[in-house]
């Protein structure tokens, strides 16, 4: 499962042809946040809501793991048909 049901639930309120590309938005963005903590997609990315998508900074809409409360992540540009987007650790570090 990839989708949290309040983000199918969204999704089946779009119109048809905004669908997919909205499925594709929530799919990358939440691989991209669990890969950025290292524990890649093996946790289930349904327990991260990432729509409804109202800016292109990635909101986590429901209770955040711990082990993810230090990242952030942006949609970005990408061609028709197409999602994108970046994530990264917020983390500092001593030196």
């Amino acid at each position: 499962m990839t989708l949290d049901a309040s983000e199918a639930a969204w999704i089946e309120r779009l119109d048809v042809t905004q669908q997919i590309g909205a499925f594709y938005d929530a799919w990358v963005a939440k691989e991209a946040l669990v890969k950025t903590t290292g524990v890649g997609i093996t946790r289930g990315l349904q327990h991260l809501t990432v729509l409804p998508r109202d800016s292109a900074e990635v909101t986590l809409r429901n209770e955040v793991p711990d082990d993810m409360r230090e990242i952030a992540a942006r949609w970005i540009a990408a061609p028709e048909g197409y999602s994108a987007c970046l994530a990264w650790s917020t983390k500092t570090f001593a030196r």
